[in-house]
């Protein structure tokens, strides 16, 4: 399972992704602790999440465009240099009181729409750093170290931040952090690639290629369904539970940010020891 590891640039790649996963959840939470510190309720928390999910979900296509198109190191760096710009900025803002509601969520609409060029790029990355026969033991370990960092050691530190100092040094330890996931990407060599001749020579339009990308999505049942799912699974169970879990925490048990934070890193571990058991079975 750990055979990947062996390989210099994929230790590189999974040590800045580890990074990066422990400041998304560090993110998340210190956004939700920074609109309740600020006096907003369920409605303000709720545009704030919904301006995260519009940027991933406005951006991811021409994210997939762009890791076809563009060298993937580079755009793996562009997108960790906006995520380390936009929390330091978030915090600084927050330090000053120049933070509303709707410049807080426009904030998050940006952090949420470099997600939505890092998940596609990543995914073309790991392809080219591995052989074939390496690639499931490589989803193993995203699917071990997503749920342990973004979900529970992420929230985690983010309550201690938040608990110990304000939600301000939280958002500036995110931005920390992600700093933390774009040094191993300086220190990768570039992604191997199509030639430029070769890439000019069969590459199609922009557009052409967006509308090859819906007609597939149709077309595929299995992945039109898959998505279908995740999109109303995400929409009636996970943003309520986003949105209202930490109102519960604070007005039903009394509790503040460590509270939060536990009960995120529980549902976290949980994920993995339920990852692990599926993949054990298989």
């Amino acid at each position: 399972p750990l055979r990947p590891i062996r390989h210099r640039e994929y230790r590189l790649l999974i040590a800045s992704g580890s990074a990066s996963l422990l400041a998304d959840g560090l993110w998340l939470v210190a956004l939700v602790w920074q609109v309740i510190g600020s006096g907003g309720g369920p409605s303000d928390l709720s545009v704030v999440a919904a301006a995260t999910s519009l940027g991933l979900v406005v951006a991811v296509l021409m994210g997939g465009v762009a890791a076809d198109r563009f060298p993937k190191r580079a755009v793996l760096l562009g997108v960790e240099a906006v995520r380390t710009a936009v929390p330091v900025a978030t915090g600084v803002l927050a330090l000053a009181g120049g933070l509303q509601v709707w410049s807080l969520a426009a904030l998050a609409f940006v952090v949420g729409a470099a997600g939505g060029f890092y998940y596609p790029t990543w995914s073309a990355v790991v392809p080219a750093l591995l052989p074939a026969d390496e690639l499931l033991a490589a989803n193993g370990i995203e699917g071990m170290l997503r749920p342990l960092a973004q979900q529970a050691a992420g929230p985690a530190l983010a309550g201690l931040l938040v608990a110990v100092f304000s939600p301000q040094v939280a958002l500036l330890g995110a931005g920390v952090v992600y700093l933390g996931a774009l040094l191993p990407l300086l220190a990768m060599r570039p992604v191997p690639g199509p030639t430029t001749q070769s890439r000019d020579a069969a590459e199609p339009s922009i557009r052409r290629q967006l509308a090859e990308v819906f007609a597939y999505l149709f077309r595929t049942g299995w992945l039109f369904a898959t998505l279908a799912f995740a999109i109303l699974y995400v929409l009636v169970v996970m943003g309520p539970i986003e949105v209202l879990l930490p109102f519960a925490v604070r007005d039903r048990v009394g509790a503040g940010p460590a509270a939060l934070s536990l009960v995120l890193a529980a549902y976290g571990v949980g994920c993995a020891v339920g990852a692990l058991l599926v993949s054990a079975t298989r």
